[in-house]
């Protein structure tokens, strides 16, 4: 095998098979009978320039792979989605909506921190002054990702202001996101080609997700009816519904977007109504639903192996859970909005996850002591939610 570039695409070599190549050049130019053992001068020198010569061999491969989706990495692959207008997803934090209360006329500067007792870390959002009422604020978790905080669990103030005397998350958390791995970024990519300029959902959809970085959605899906008829999920004929989250973002940069992408004659279905002013200076209402976030419940019972199940096995089994949920791990996808939840995908998941374990039967439901062993039905405009604080280990 040779260092190569063909029709065929960029042949590279290992180790090995570069030395033998460094060898065989070094008898076609000294002879035959030059000695190329480790050792002699010849040798040496073929050792002193191999790994040098292996990793002008990766760099051209690494530089090759940067213009295939299929190859690229990191960066590379950045580059290569930016071509065709599609960006990597940041991280986002988790958010929660909280109330504050105290002195009125207090005012609480942005970035004060707070936290469940004992746990998490979350930040005022914005500079808010107190009122004479409990007054709304949005709390982000200090670090990104699936933070969880139940409502009412955030309770403590960290960074302490004089006449600021409680908070509390008055909803669950809306999960945040990590960095968009590569191989999601590839799906994104591939799906962003096959969209167009159309307005079916899946261009509604990406339109939304190419703005995403700006718009900060940490949950997009799209539905439409296509009939004359209101349809069994309430849309009226020939009108389409987008379900976002978080509820703390941006209403007017979102319906921004969708004005853009909207078809003519098409008309937008929603419970938030967002008045977007067109190119002629009209009035345009849009409208669009935040997801209603529901939360599941889930019992679990366990059979062990006689050896193999770990000391924090109960927590993993948690874990795995949630993992399920919000896609983390190879083979899980995250629930979306209308996605019904199946119990026997869940048992999987924990079964994959979590070592020792020989069987598992779990329950769920949406209020405490589940009993349902069924798919359990999940509205268009719904998405299921989980927290391992609603996980029990029977």
């Amino acid at each position: 095998m040779t260092f190569v570039l063909t029709p065929a695409g960029l042949t590279t070599e290992d180790v090995t098979e570069a030395r033998i190549d460094l060898v065989a050049r070094a008898k076609v130019h000294f002879g035959a009978g030059v000695d190329t053992k480790s050792g002699s001068f010849i040798g040496d020198m073929i050792s002193l320039f191999l790994q040098r010569y292996v990793s002008i061999q990766q760099a051209a491969l690494d530089l090759y792979n940067s213009f295939s989706r299929t190859a690229a990495e990191a960066a590379a692959l950045d580059n290569l989605a930016s071509l065709i207008g599609v960006s990597r997803l940041l991280p986002l934090p988790s958010t929660a909506p909280g109330l504050i209360t105290g002195v009125p006329a207090t005012s609480v500067p942005a970035g004060s921190r707070v936290r469940i007792p004992g746990g998490t870390f979350w930040i005022i959002q914005e500079t808010t002054v107190i009122g004479g009422a409990p007054t709304a604020v949005v709390l982000e978790s200090e670090d990104d990702g699936a933070v969880e905080a139940l409502t009412g669990e955030i309770s403590e103030i960290v960074d302490s202001v004089i006449g600021w005397a409680t908070v509390t998350n008055t909803d669950d958390a809306s999960v945040g996101r990590l960095l968009e791995t590569d191989a999601i970024l590839r799906i994104r990519m591939e799906n962003s080609l096959g969209v167009g300029t159309s307005s079916s959902e899946g261009a509604i959809r990406s339109a939304l997700e190419l703005e995403d970085n700006e718009l900060k959605l940490t949950h997009v899906s799209v539905t439409s009816n296509r009939t004359n008829f209101t349809n069994a999920d309430g849309l009226p004929p020939h009108t389409y519904r987008a379900v976002i989250l978080p509820s703390t973002a941006d209403i007017q940069a979102v319906a921004e977007v969708l004005w853009v992408v909207q078809g003519a004659g098409i008309d937008s279905f929603g419970t938030t109504v967002v008045i977007v002013v067109d190119d002629q200076g009209n009035d345009q209402p849009v409208r669009f639903t935040f997801a209603t976030e529901t939360d599941f419940w889930v019992d679990v019972t366990l059979t062990k192996k006689l050896v193999g199940y770990p000391a924090d096995g109960d927590d993993q089994v948690k874990q795995a859970v949630l993992d399920w949920s919000l896609g983390i791990g190879e083979g899980n996808v995250a629930l979306v909005a209308g996605e019904d939840v199946y119990p026997k995908q869940i048992e999987c998941a924990i079964l994959a996850a979590v070592a020792g374990l020989q069987d598992v039967d779990i329950t769920v439901g949406t209020a405490p002591a589940p009993i349902n062993t069924l798919p359990v039905v999940v509205a268009s405009n719904e998405i299921a939610r989980f927290a391992t604080a609603r996980v029990t280990i029977l």
